[in-house]
């Protein structure tokens, strides 16, 4: 019944996110409501839904203590991840990351929406998210805009912290998150997934993984001059001058994850292809092993069996 009452819950906001911008709502085959941007009218129109969890996932916890949207709670991404085997920034296991959304009052049936602020360009919103699908957790949104154009727009704000109660997350395995083997089976065999680098081009330009295409993150907009994230169709005139095409399934990297995270979340549930992962380790871990790089400014993608 939980679950139930759960999905009609997103279904009565997703249909208000519909009502708001249609092509950003999105449903799968099964009819249930699919992860996507709300708008921040709809979030403002919806603040006192039951079991709606909110989560502020904005770098700094003063700027939250000072001013955040009424009811959230907060969530830096650094209790997301770790250093592993030396290598930093990787994504905690689904258990533990089970621990941490049970501690901020998320169950299983429990719908999230997250916001950070265009001083990340919304990435630490999109990590969120792509914790929240690694453990199997999919009624989640991203708030479009961020903080910034929710203050713009001159929306409730509160200095009010208030405690939530615990609940039960039991983790699942969301297929979302590839390991450098993986990777490295791409560069070898070669026969249908695109490997795309999400580091601004420069990076990319100084060196990248064998056989990787620039796709940059901040691309896709949700930046500091211009909060909202790009229309589908601006997203597609920019991927029509790559290698990239809908139906080859994709992995994604970037320096440690959370820019690989806001061009899965694009592309995945804002572009609809059908297959998206990320490479956890990203150039943290490939850089520290000396694995080899390319540093030609293009190449062509990068192909191989999963």
């Amino acid at each position: 019944m939980a679950r139930l009452l759960a999905l009609c819950l997103m279904a009565f906001l997703w249909v208000a996110v519909a009502a708001a911008n249609p092509s950003a709502f999105a449903s799968g085959d099964n009819g249930k409501p699919q992860p996507t941007l709300v708008c921040t009218g709809c979030l403002a129109s919806n603040l006192e839904l039951e079991n709606l969890r909110i989560l502020d996932a904005r770098t700094s916890v003063g700027a939250y203590i000072k001013s955040h949207i009424p009811g959230a709670v907060y969530l830096n991404i650094e209790s997301l991840r770790l250093s592993s085997g030396g290598i930093p920034g990787q994504l905690l296991p689904p258990d533990r990351l089970a621990y941490v959304f049970s501690e901020l009052g998320i169950g299983n049936d429990t719908p999230v929406i997250v916001y950070s602020s265009t001083e990340d360009h919304l990435a630490n919103s999109t990590y969120v998210a792509l914790a929240l699908a690694s453990a199997g957790h999919e009624l989640f949104a991203v708030l479009d805009g961020g903080f910034e154009q929710w203050e713009k727009e001159s929306l409730p704000l509160t200095a009010d912290v208030r405690p939530v109660a615990k609940a039960r997350f039991r983790p699942g395995r969301g297929d979302v998150i590839v390991t450098r083997a993986t990777v490295e089976a791409l560069i070898q065999k070669r026969g249908g997934i695109t490997l795309v680098d999400a580091r601004p081009a420069p990076a990319f330009a100084a060196g990248h993984i064998p056989g990787a295409i620039s796709v940059p993150a901040a691309a896709f907009g949700a930046m500091p001059e211009s909060p909202l994230w790009l229309k589908p169709e601006q997203i597609e005139g920019i991927l029509s001058q790559t290698d990239l095409r809908t139906p080859s399934p994709v992995v994604i990297y970037c320096g440690s994850g959370r820019d690989a995270s806001k061009a899965w979340f694009t592309l995945r549930y804002l572009m609809k292809f059908p297959s998206v992962k990320v490479y956890d380790g990203s150039m943290a871990e490939w850089d520290s092993l000396g694995l080899p790089k390319e540093t030609a400014a293009t190449t062509e993608p990068c192909s191989a069996a999963p």
